[in-house]
């Protein structure tokens, strides 16, 4: 019995290291692990950086009238973030920071427009354009191929650039499209604005709802189609799992892009009418 007593308690102590906490390094394994799973993009501050960065962005290629530079920029404010959101298969996070993206571009662009017209219009490629085809579908309904126009074969076109484009290059083809497209719209936006005699209502109704629902539905397809390239998974069998994991966002792009179409069919004469208002026309 006496030989089972620790002797100068180092049996002692042996046992109290068996029980020991493990050491600082495997506690440390954990934390960069937990760190991992919980990236930047959970964090409540890549908002505030893609503001930030779309305002960089937007201003600069503005003041310098850059056509080119202002939608490149634009598109490479979120296409990092984009892209590492779909590769590690957070699709709801790349849809919540592109739309936010969206927002924080229109917002740019328009108050750009109200303070900076002429430098605006000038740095936006096909803002001209597409603002005077805007007052000839509000002077008289005159069948246009750009602004709300009702050209149905031409909208499938556009949607099948954008899918290709988006397809084929990760997202980055498809939100460079985007930004081209919120530009010229905020732009055109802006300039309805400066010549209103009721500013309010005409800026509500110069970005019509059903141009919203499309680039929600666009925005939804982006992330879903972008997917097998970003993540390198393009064999046969591969995209037959990613049809499979992401069809219900495909239906859901599909069903937005849809109702977009039945409130343009119904809500453009509505829009005519209060933008003409708006405007002093009638």
């Amino acid at each position: 019995m006496k030989d089972d007593l620790p002797v100068n308690g180092l049996d002692s102590d042996l046992a109290v290291d068996e029980l020991m906490i493990p050491p600082d390094e495997s506690w440390d394994e954990f934390e960069d692990e937990a760190i991992d799973n919980a990236t930047v993009l959970d964090d409540w501050i890549v908002f505030p950086v893609i503001a930030l960065g779309v305002f960089i962005a937007t201003v600069f290629p503005v003041f310098l009238g850059q056509q080119l530079c202002l939608p490149v920029l634009n598109t490479l404010v979120i296409f990092p973030l984009f892209v590492w959101a779909v590769r590690t298969e957070r699709a709801r996070r790349a849809v919540t920071m592109t739309l936010f993206w969206a927002l924080c571009l229109a917002v740019a662009m328009m108050a750009l427009g109200v303070i900076l017209s002429g430098q605006a219009e000038a740095a936006v490629q096909g803002a001209v354009e597409y603002r005077s085809q805007f007052i000839r579908w509000m002077a008289d309904a005159t069948p246009v191929t750009a602004a709300p126009a009702q050209d149905w074969l031409g909208h499938l076109r556009d949607l099948a650039i954008f899918t290709a484009a988006t397809a084929i290059t990760a997202g980055l083809g498809g939100l460079f499209l985007l930004a081209m497209a919120i530009n010229i719209i905020s732009v055109n936006a802006a300039s309805l604005f400066n010549e209103a005699t009721r500013p309010v209502q005409t800026l509500l109704f110069s970005w019509p709802v059903w141009t919203i629902a499309r680039l929600v539905g666009a925005v939804l397809l982006a992330v879903a189609l972008a997917e097998p390239l970003a993540t390198g998974q393009v064999r046969p069998e591969a995209l037959r799992d990613w049809l499979r994991a992401r069809r219900r966002l495909l239906v859901y792009g599909v069903i937005v892009l849809v109702v977009a179409a039945l409130l343009q069919l119904l809500l453009s004469p509505l829009y005519r009418s209060m933008l003409e208002a708006g405007l002093g026309l009638r």
